[in-house]
């Protein structure tokens, strides 16, 4: 599986566990890092992540949805952005914006239970068909199969999971 984002939730704490689950913080604070240096570049709202490379300093995709409506996609890597480019779509930063209350780092952690010692790969943001805020999550369980968890971005609960066999759907 590589060394991609590998995280278990225990007492409310990221922490490091023996066996196959276990926290690997070195990416999650790389993503983390390289998240914040997406916000200092383009002020919005972060609508996707996805994990490119998963070496310790990893590479990432970050996407932003500016105020005036603007989508930004951009790569990061050590932290720092090193590439990044304007996109066309029609997301909407106010209808968005004004309904998650739930930061994406927690419910980052809150979507590592459900699938504990798996992979994670791509976060995206957005609205379902009846308007619900969700981030969505997408991993790859330790048995290999393809799962997505979503959260919902009001309440920070658990709306739905699934997983199948095979290759991956996102």
């Amino acid at each position: 599986m590589g060394m991609l984002l590998r995280l278990t939730l225990a007492s409310g704490l990221m922490i490091g566990l023996s066996g196959g689950a276990f926290a690997q913080v070195g990416t999650d604070e790389a993503l983390n890092a390289c998240i914040g240096a997406a916000k200092q570049q383009h002020q919005g709202l972060l609508t996707g992540w996805e994990i490119k490379k998963g070496d310790a300093g990893g590479e990432f995709e970050i996407s932003m949805l500016a105020p005036d409506d603007r989508r930004w996609k951009m790569v990061c890597r050590d932290g720092k952005i090193v590439g990044e480019d304007q996109r066309l779509g029609t997301k909407d930063y106010e209808m968005l914006s004004g309904r998650k209350s739930v930061p994406e780092v927690s419910a980052r952690a809150t979507a590592t239970v459900v699938y504990g010692g798996s992979t994670m790969h791509k976060m995206t943001y957005g609205l379902s068909w009846l308007g619900k805020p969700y981030y969505h999550y997408f991993l790859t369980t330790d048995d290999g199969r393809s799962a997505q968890v979503d959260v919902n971005a009001e309440t920070g609960q658990i709306d739905s999971t699934r997983s199948e066999r095979g290759s991956s759907w996102w």
